[in-house]
């Protein structure tokens, strides 16, 4: 939820990681396998949206994954606005994991 790709990119445009970026997700999204399900504010003034959207582009190696770029909330109002679109997104996503280890076991 409301991902960022590192922690200097949120600060300052730039298209390569300093050292000192800790957080640096974008330098590490390519490896991971594992299903990833991003949702992020598309009115999020803390991280901008394009970092959740970068994300989900670069997470190339995963498994199964989904976007959701959710309209007219900001940074840490997800849940106040759309809660139980929330578990539902999340139940459909699990769902289609299920439907996708099904169709791997057969």
């Amino acid at each position: 939820m409301s991902p960022l790709m590192s922690a200097i990119r949120v600060v300052m445009k730039t298209m390569f990681t300093w050292p000192m970026d800790i957080f640096a997700n974008i330098d590490k999204i390519d490896k991971v396998t594992a299903p990833v399900f991003i949702m992020h504010g598309l009115s999020d003034e803390v991280i901008a949206y394009s970092h959740g959207e970068q994300l989900y582009n670069c997470a190339t190696k995963a498994r199964f994954k989904d976007l959701w770029l959710i309209p007219g909330v900001g940074h840490n109002d997800i849940l106040d606005h759309y809660e139980s679109e929330v578990y539902e997104r999340i139940r459909q996503f699990i769902s289609k994991l299920d439907e996708t280890d099904d169709k791997n076991s057969s």
